[in-house]
């Protein structure tokens, strides 16, 4: 059935690491996009309008950056690089928003303004132009990945596992996020201490994915090199296998000549 051809694909030694990263990386997405907006307007006043820029903004972004920016940089530098570098910059990110939010609440414990500056939604939407772009980046590379190493027949199946496998991913990280934004630093809930657990929990699991592509990437390498010598050795001696049969042909030839 279409289950079990599914289940089987996903199975697969090749598949399944690449599957889990997906899936992690999507619940700590999904942690950082429900807890930002929170933070935003319940600590430092963010009104609807001003989501919605930062929102925009990095839609836009991201719309642009697969239009003209993935391409190149993948031709150039490969999808294992992109996906490695779009983990890191997207951990990062997480924690240089954690940065902006702290110093803004900071100065809004100073203030009487009951909206926020339009210095702080540009910083915001900057950081957040960062983390959109580290993430297309990396789902981009990833899917790249997935659907290389399979044949064409079963991207179909593939391409649907793997949307089935984030909506699981969307239903957990928003529960998380904010499990952890409720706890905090012991429950605080001022000068951004509360983002700080969202931001250093989204890093850690970056740079945990990081090195698990790595340690991915060199076991795929080392079963390359054994399929291509056990290839290389099958073909020797097929080839020599080829030779002794002319041999004993050429023989045979000479034999009977010689009668």
């Amino acid at each position: 059935s279409q289950i079990q051809n599914s289940v089987s694909i996903a199975l697969r030694c090749n598949l399944w690491p690449l599957l889990l990263v997906k899936i992690i990386t999507g619940i700590a997405s999904s942690i950082h996009s429900t807890a930002l907006p929170l933070i935003l307007s319940q600590q430092l006043n963010f009104d609807p309008s001003q989501l919605g820029i930062g929102m925009s903004i990095a839609s836009f972004s991201v719309a642009l950056f697969g239009a003209v920016g993935v391409s190149p940089l993948v031709s150039t530098f490969g999808v294992q690089w992109l996906a490695r570098v779009g983990l890191v910059f997207r951990g990062v990110s997480s924690v240089i928003a954690a940065i902006v939010i702290t110093a803004a609440a900071a100065a809004a414990a100073l203030s009487t303004a009951t909206v926020a500056s339009s210095r702080l939604v540009r910083d915001l939407a900057a950081v957040s132009v960062i983390h959109a772009l580290s993430s297309h980046a990396l789902a981009t590379s990833l899917t790249t990945r997935t659907t290389g190493s399979v044949t064409v027949e079963e991207r179909g199946a593939l391409l649907g596992l793997e949307h089935g496998l984030f909506a699981i991913a969307r239903i957990a990280g928003p529960a998380l996020g904010t499990a952890i934004l409720s706890a905090g630093y012991g429950g605080k809930k001022v000068g951004g201490g509360s983002f700080w657990s969202i931001a250093l929990a989204c890093l850690f699991i970056d740079l945990g994915l990081v090195n698990s592509l790595l340690m991915y990437h060199d076991r795929a390498m080392i079963r390359r090199k054994r399929l291509g010598g056990k290839v290389a050795q099958t073909m020797s001696t097929s080839s020599s296998n080829d030779s002794i049969s002319v041999c004993s042909k050429n023989k045979k030839k000479d034999d009977y000549h010689s009668d």
